[in-house]
């Protein structure tokens, strides 16, 4: 069972937790139809990724075997067959695209993005992955689309500062990936990372940051409707959100800038306790703040 759900990468559904977030931006999080139609997102992105992960491992299975982690996976390892694990990445991809089918608001939408995620990711494991900043930019665009397909799926309309602030920290957090391999593991464990200056890597890494945090701020501001702070308890909810925010992302990055992380995001997060709490208290602020506003 726990080769099964290492191949599943259970652990990495983590980030689909992005595809809640129109629900929780728009304030619906406390209306039981919403919730649930997140929910059912979730479930159908995640058994998604499961099989695009799966693909992933089959593809590059033999030099898996080679590296000094990777060598561990299911199916580089022998714990799975490939056989097995190709009838189970099938089995889940039918699986989300039933129930993106059976409960998405917005069908045809739903579906074309999750195709598209599909698509983008078969092609990064076919050969995508080894083209500097195109790697980048498909694994940006996973984040993004997961967003977008929370929004269709909801039937809820995805603000230009939501979009905007999730496209440029996913962008930092795949540069950041890329950061961490060369680190850990040296420029020569993967084809594009022999292309990927240090400091092209930090300097794009930060200026994304920036971006991201500025259209962070600037949606927060926007959503008080106010110039001025006001003595209210959702206002200053969202605005506490922005400090927290802050020092996740420079905890975030004092963790990826050391020698033994591998960049991945939910390693980082998951390996961090004080990013945890940081991350907690975050998501209990702004819940607070866009569900009384």
């Amino acid at each position: 069972m726990k080769a099964w759900l290492k191949l599943l990468r259970v652990k990495h559904w983590l980030k689909n937790l992005l595809v809640l977030f129109p629900v929780v931006f728009a304030g619906q999080l406390a209306q039981p139809a919403a919730l649930i139609d997140g929910l059912a997102a979730f479930v159908a992105f995640s058994l998604a990724t499961s099989g695009v992960y799966i693909f992933n491992d089959m593809r590059d299975a033999e030099s898996d075997r080679l590296h000094p982690v990777k060598k561990y996976r299911p199916i580089a390892s022998g714990a799975v067959s490939l056989r097995a694990a190709s009838v189970v990445a099938c089995l889940t991809m039918v699986a989300s695209v039933l129930v993106t089918v059976a409960f998405a608001q917005e069908i045809a939408l739903s579906l074309i993005i999750l195709v598209l995620y599909i698509g983008l990711n078969v092609a990064y494991s076919l050969g995508a992955k080894n083209v500097p900043v195109l790697d980048v930019a498909i694994l940006s665009a996973g984040f993004l689309l997961r967003v977008l397909y929370g929004g269709a799926f909801c039937s809820i309309a995805v603000s230009s500062w939501l979009f905007l602030t999730v496209l440029a920290l996913s962008v930092f957090l795949s540069l950041g990936k890329r950061r961490g391999e060369i680190d850990r593991y040296g420029s020569a464990a993967r084809v594009s990372l022999s292309r990927y200056p240090k400091a092209f890597l930090d300097k794009n890494m930060y200026v994304f940051l920036g971006l991201g945090l500025a259209f962070y701020s600037l949606w927060i501001f926007e959503r008080m409707g106010e110039p001025y702070l006001v003595a209210d308890g959702s206002v200053w909810a969202l605005v506490i959100s922005i400090p927290l925010a802050m020092f996740a992302c420079i905890r975030y990055s004092f963790d990826i800038e050391r020698d033994d992380s591998d960049g991945d995001p939910v390693s980082v997060v998951l390996g961090d306790c004080p990013l945890l709490v940081l991350m907690a208290l975050w998501a209990v602020v702004i819940v607070t703040g866009v569900s009384f506003l």
